[in-house]
């Protein structure tokens, strides 16, 4: 195939998106500050949500299939009591002071307690068969409380759901070949996601589309938060490391 017609094909697969390289990643045109970094003392730390009080974080284990809570430096402060089947994403609903939480393989979201009781599970009928490359991550709008969901591959999509988990709307966002992490950011309205395969980190809006986009200097990226200072935390799933980044200037 000619280097043209290459080029077009690329460009009808990913859709409106500029700057493209790295079989389909937004070229970044950002960059990150890193702050520093911590061992998780928890096996492949995925999802990551911070908690409601801000000062901890919610993570989950696709290795222990359980959840715990963190401290802002790492360290594990709670396991919650219960257990998970292919567990990949959390995020936290300040709505109820509940979590919520990914299970890939069945394309499930289970609510919990804090304490890890189990309240209520959906299924989430989003395409794709494959057990390994389903539900990756998941995240709350707190202003008008929207589930949004990320399929992490073949397709790589972002739903939006209603609020009996029903599919709304879904979104190709153009920006990576994988998505293994989602957090909405209340402070700017802005979705942070993370793509694994391509590390790189950037932000979505859904009337603009793709922001910024950060090269993630991060082994298996698979989880993001959004501190209530700005911070980004991002967990590394085969190092079992949190890392602490701000946006450089």
């Amino acid at each position: 195939m000619c280097r043209a017609a290459l080029l077009l094909s690329l460009l009808f697969l990913l859709g409106p998106v500029t700057g493209c390289d790295r079989q389909g990643v937004v070229t970044p045109t950002a960059e990150l500050l890193e702050l520093g970094s911590y061992g998780v003392a928890m096996p492949e730390p995925s999802g990551l949500s911070l908690a409601g009080d801000g000062v901890s974080l919610y993570a989950v284990s696709d290795a222990t299939n359980h959840v715990y809570e963190l401290g802002m430096n790492g360290a594990v402060l709670a396991t919650l009591d219960y257990t998970g089947v292919d567990l990949e994403g959390v995020a936290f609903d300040a709505s109820d002071n509940t979590l919520m939480v990914v299970e890939e393989g069945s394309r499930e979201i289970v609510r919990l307690s804090t304490s890890g009781e189990e309240l209520s599970r959906h299924a989430v009928d989003v395409p794709g068969t494959e057990t390994n490359s389903g539900l990756e991550g998941i995240a709350i709008r707190d202003a008008d409380h929207t589930v949004f969901v990320v399929n992490e591959k073949n397709p790589a999509l972002l739903f939006r759901l209603n609020a009996d988990f029903t599919v709304a709307s879904e979104h190709n966002l153009g920006a990576g070949i994988d998505y293994s992490g989602i957090c909405h950011d209340a402070s700017t309205g802005l979705m942070w996601v993370v793509s694994d395969q391509a590390k790189v980190l950037f932000t979505w809006d859904p009337e603009s589309g793709v922001g910024d986009v950060f090269d993630l200097p991060v082994n298996k990226p698979e989880g993001v938060a959004i501190g209530l200072d700005g911070r980004i935390y991002i967990v590394s799933d085969a190092d079992d490391r949190l890392y602490v980044f701000e946006v450089a200037n």
